[in-house]
């Protein structure tokens, strides 16, 4: 028992320094991207993109890990227009998400957009994976479409034991090769690696409304 809770203990610091890394990170980005954004405050939602596209700041954005968007996220709201809408760029680009030219209007039809995708990858996560209609490789491409909101959801599929080839194909697609997810198709390599990472990919569901 006292090897447990050591081992909880422990488990629970590990937990609290990676959460902490990660915010500071997302700090750090953005009062870069405050100064990057300086002289478009007052322009809005539909300020030109040309000067920060460009910018260092909105590389690092998009390169960032996918765990982060959650936090990126939660900050869209509380900064000023110019550089929520630079954070909803590199949101788009770094969840892989297929947006419209409408979705891009405003600020509230971007966040409906989001909560679309979360909404479509909740419902169709099972419904491609059922569909025995499509080979593996097209069930992946169809998961992949439906970008990062799906992760959660091929996660839970995992752990349910229901280890379908095309979900470790999108996984790996969605995450690409930094996150060292298993190289083989093998069950027990995913079931583990499903287990251990489910709780930091479950925020991907996070929603506006």
């Amino acid at each position: 028992m006292a090897a447990v809770l050591v081992l909880w203990i422990v488990n629970a610091f590990i937990e609290n320094a990676e959460a902490q890394r990660r915010t500071d990170e997302v700090e750090r980005l953005i009062t870069e991207l405050r100064e990057v954004t300086e002289s478009a405050r007052g322009a809005g939602w539909n300020m030109d993109d040309t000067a920060w596209r460009s910018s260092s700041a909105y590389k690092q954005l998009v390169s960032m890990d996918v765990r982060m968007i959650p936090l990126l996220l939660q900050r869209i709201d509380l900064e000023e227009e110019a550089v929520g809408r630079v954070l909803a760029g590199g949101v788009a680009e770094l969840g892989q998400l297929k947006l419209s030219e409408a979705d891009w209007e405003n600020k509230e039809s971007w966040k409906s957009a989001w909560d679309d995708h979360v909404d479509r990858a909740e419902k169709q996560v099972p419904i491609i994976l059922a569909d025995r209609q499509l080979n593996a490789s097209e069930q992946a491409t169809r998961l992949v479409d439906l970008g990062v909101p799906a992760l959660p959801h091929l996660i839970g599929e995992l752990q349910s034991g229901r280890t379908a080839e095309a979900g470790m194909i999108a996984i790996r697609q969605l995450l690409g090769p930094s996150h060292h997810v298993p190289s083989q198709n093998d069950s027990l390599q995913w079931l583990r690696w499903a287990r251990s990472h489910a709780k930091e990919y479950a925020s991907l569901t996070f929603k506006f409304e």
